[in-house]
This record gives structure tokens, sequence and C-alpha cells, in this order.
């Protein structure tokens, strides 16, 4: 496999876990040709779910699919719901014994 594909994988992998819904979000001007030869074979290979949509901006949504995950050893990343996140966030405050 060539190194390109490995940092376009870990690339995935590091922007699903940083958004909410857990996929990777490309503006399709953004892409590459060589770049869209790498999401291709990717795809063609079941490393990733690869969808383009068109309906405000044609971008990609990209995620990484089990076997993408166990062939380049990157871990599940789990979700917080959005309750969970919020008071998460809050919690810290109230907890706090004033001074």
């Amino acid at each position: 496999m060539s190194p390109q594909l490995y940092d376009l994988m870990v690339e995935i992998h590091r922007r699903s876990a940083a958004s909410f819904d857990g996929v990777c979000t490309f503006n399709n001007i953004s892409i590459t040709d060589e770049e869209q030869e790498l999401f291709n074979e990717a795809q063609a290979m079941g490393f990733i779910n690869f969808e383009i949509k068109d309906d405000f901006g044609d971008y990609y949504i990209l995620s990484l699919t089990p076997k993408g995950r166990t062939e380049f050893n990157l871990p599940e990343v789990k979700r917080k719901s959005f309750w969970h996140w919020l008071i998460g966030l809050v919690s810290p405050g109230i907890t706090q014994p004033s001074q």
C-alpha cells in the first residue's frame, strides 16, 4: 500500500473523530485528481464508505469501514451523545465549590 493511502486513511480518521456526526466531509472543489484516485482505490479495496452529495454544493462524505480500521490499525471512535457532551461541558461549573 502506498504511503499516500495511509495518509488519506489517517486524515479521514482524524476528521471523523473531530466531527460531531463521525464522518469526514471534503469539498469537491478542493480535491485533486490524485486524491480522487486514492478515494476510488480505497473504496474499491473496501477501506472507506464514499458518498457524493450535491444538495447544496458538491461534497464528499467519507467514513472508515471496519476493514479499513483493522488494516490501518485505527481505533473505533466512540461518540458521546449530545446530552452527555452538554452535561460534561456544564457540570464542572456546577460542581465546583465556590471560594
